[in-house]
């Protein structure tokens, strides 16, 4: 990316298109304005913005993220490039994962049984006065010398 790219922030509802390796800027009653490709870094919406697989697919390959806010300035979400994203199996598979409410209890009991191991492995070094190891619950137990 060249020193120039830098960051544009669109404050006005607008529509972004692509034409060829470049952004096309559309807003109301104003002219279209042309930004080449290689002059962008990011881009931040504070207003509506209107945007096609088209224009996705152009910033996703020179990797190039919009940042949207909402109309008080409150991060509203992102499209991130695919470098800095989940893929979409990997998002599909989590989705599927949630829907099925046996396998997300089973995931939720191994995040609550791995916290549990982190805090009683811990809490020795906080002043208490037992020091024995914890063990994983997930784990086989071992036995412990003395």
């Amino acid at each position: 990316m060249p020193a120039a790219s830098r960051t544009y922030w669109l404050t006005t509802t607008c529509r972004i298109r692509r034409k060829d390796e470049s952004l096309v800027i559309e807003r109301p009653d104003t002219d279209k304005v042309h930004i080449p490709i290689t002059d962008v870094r990011d881009i931040v919406a504070c207003a509506e913005v209107d945007i096609n697989t088209a224009v996705v697919a152009l910033l996703n390959r020179h990797r190039i993220n919009i940042h949207l806010l909402s109309h008080y300035g409150d991060y509203a979400g992102s499209l991130l490039t695919s470098d800095t994203s989940t893929s979409g199996e990997t998002v599909l598979a989590q989705a599927r994962t949630a829907g099925d409410p046996t396998r997300s209890l089973a995931i939720a009991r191994s995040l609550v049984d791995s916290c549990a191991f982190n805090v009683r492995r811990v809490t020795p070094r906080m002043g208490t006065h037992n020091h024995r190891t914890p063990r994983h619950p997930l784990t086989t137990p071992t036995k412990h010398p003395g």
